[in-house]
């Protein structure tokens, strides 16, 4: 009996030691956002502004007449991934779970460089933020999946000027990377404008 139980303690300590290493939570925080953004993509399809676009680029051969006097700049990202992704609603539920997983693990990232010693807090914040909070429009996988491809342009661009300015990493590569992240965000999409006045206080 006593033998069983070393064995169990030994299975529960080699399961908290799996479940504590960077790149199983990395595993996890993906298998969340396929359960919450991925589960139903081979059933859904486009709505809101996604038909629209995808009608320019379909029957006029340029998706970016959809963003002319309005956000010009962001269909230079829309362009490339309609190109790889065309109309094909699984591949861009697909690239939406991967979306959604980016901008948590840049946030995990972002707050491992502020707060190097709360490993439990940053875990908790990155699943936090990849499930909530959730909007009726969430399912929409090319507009959503590019707005939050955005914002994790514009979180990797606070990380990588934190790094540019410490003493460990400073580096002038870091922050030019910043600066043309951030310039990503800033022009593309007016969602996350504000959050930019968060890099000084940072």
């Amino acid at each position: 009996m006593k033998k069983k139980n070393n064995n169990i303690d030994s299975l529960v300590l080699k399961l908290e030691r799996f479940l504590n290493r960077e790149n199983t939570f990395f595993i996890l925080l993906f298998l969340v956002s396929f359960l919450s953004y991925g589960l139903m993509a081979a059933w859904l399809n486009f709505y809101h502004d996604e038909i629209p676009i995808l009608w320019f680029h379909s029957r006029m051969g340029e998706a970016g007449l959809f963003f002319e006097g309005n956000r010009p700049l962001l269909e230079w990202i829309y362009r490339p991934l309609i190109f790889i992704f065309g109309t094909n609603s699984r591949l861009w539920g697909v690239f939406n779970v991967i979306s959604r997983w980016l901008h948590a693990a840049s946030f995990y990232w972002l707050l491992k460089a502020i707060w190097p010693r709360n490993i439990s807090a940053w875990k908790a914040a990155a699943l936090l933020i990849l499930v909530y909070p959730g909007f009726q429009a969430g399912f929409a996988p090319i507009i959503f999946s590019i707005a939050f491809l955005v914002f994790s342009a514009l979180l990797l661009s606070f990380l990588f000027n934190l790094k540019a300015i410490s003493v460990d990493y400073g580096s002038p590569w870091l922050l030019i990377a910043a600066l043309v992240l951030s310039a990503i965000s800033l022009f593309t999409s007016e969602y996350f404008f504000t959050l930019e006045l968060v890099r000084y206080p940072l």
